[in-house]
């Protein structure tokens, strides 16, 4: 998937809360990733609300940012 960069593949707490950010904006979405990540968050990133349903379904998050 585009976009993507999926929690499993950084190396992170299993207790870190993981957030889904949807963002079209590249600037925006890397600034807000950045951010949760340095506050320890797993963030996934997607460019495109289309695949927000499947990606939820894969993965459990947290929260989402719309």
């Amino acid at each position: 998937m585009p976009g993507v960069v999926p929690v499993w593949c950084q190396e992170e707490s299993e207790d870190a809360v993981r957030i889904l950010v949807i963002e079209d904006d590249g600037k925006v979405a890397s600034f807000i990733q950045t951010g949760l990540e340095q506050e320890g968050y797993a963030v996934d990133v997607l460019h495109h609300g289309n695949t927000a349903g499947e990606q939820a379904r894969v993965v459990d998050y947290d929260a989402v940012v719309l």
